[in-house]
């Protein structure tokens, strides 16, 4: 199974947690209790999910510090993607 590592946005982890592994996946990165990169199988579609979201909320506020490890993330793995 080839897996894919995407960022994703959530306003529960907890929840995206259970829905990340529900799809085959596993969180492997969490910047904040709203951001994290999950790695997926790479059949996996951005209709699947529900709880975590492919976009940033408009009503989402990304502290300076987590935007600086994002990018640093980014960066390094330009495997990243979002579906």
């Amino acid at each position: 199974m080839y897996l894919r590592n995407h960022l994703l946005f959530t306003s529960n982890i907890y929840i995206s947690k259970i829905e990340i592994a529900f799809l085959g996946g596993r969180i492997v990165q969490q910047f904040s209790r709203n951001v994290f990169i999950a790695s997926l199988p790479a059949s996996v579609k951005k209709s699947w999910f529900f709880y975590s979201q492919i976009e940033k909320p408009d009503s989402l506020e990304l502290e300076k510090s987590v935007l600086a490890e994002i990018k640093t993330w980014i960066s390094l793995d330009q495997s990243l993607i979002t579906l």
